[in-house]
């Protein structure tokens, strides 16, 4: 995917009903067929209002950032800043909450780019590790997770409506400048 098939942006509290519209899509995509349809919902509807999104989205330790081309959402990333869990040890660390690809475009270098640009930012604001949850029966996105260099340092429980999933967390220590 070369870069001047699609645009990079950082979405704003105006994208808040789109986002969640997009993330509500891409959250059945990537976890339909492994999840309780009942369970499913329930975190949908719980995490992915417009409400929701719109205080994510205002939220100053927060920075979403959105790939699409002719107005189509291609996928996002959403960073955030806070206390991560203890087993993650690596400075300054910066969380990596959401990436997410719409089907259509998987395999084909997005979520690459939608990382590069989460290590930017990341550095760009002082930040000198990125750590993200992600579930351990993902082997898909635990693959692309280690091919960039992160690395299992803990676990932890995610709940999916009813569902208690054992989620691994990864953290890569950013290179210098």
């Amino acid at each position: 995917m070369s870069s001047d098939t699609y645009h990079l942006f950082k979405a704003t509290a105006e994208h808040a009903d789109v986002l969640a519209d997009f993330s509500r899509r891409t959250f059945r995509e990537a976890f339909e067929s492994m999840t309780a349809p009942r369970d499913l919902e329930a975190y949908i509807e719980l995490h992915f209002t417009p409400e929701k999104m719109c205080r994510q989205l205002a939220d100053r330790r927060s920075a979403v950032f959105i790939a699409e081309i002719n107005g189509l959402w291609m996928g996002y990333a959403h960073l955030k800043a806070g206390t991560p869990p203890e087993c993650v040890k690596g400075p300054n660390p910066l969380q990596l909450y959401r990436l997410y690809v719409s089907g259509a475009y998987q395999g084909k270098g997005l979520g690459q780019v939608l990382m590069k640009k989460s290590y930017a930012y990341a550095k760009g604001k002082g930040f000198k590790t990125l750590w993200l949850s992600t579930w351990a029966k993902n082997t898909r996105a635990i693959d692309v997770y280690r091919q960039q260099g992160f690395e299992t340092v803990g676990n932890q429980i995610f709940w999916v409506g009813n569902d208690p999933q054992q989620d691994f967390i990864m953290a890569k220590i950013l290179p210098g400048p």
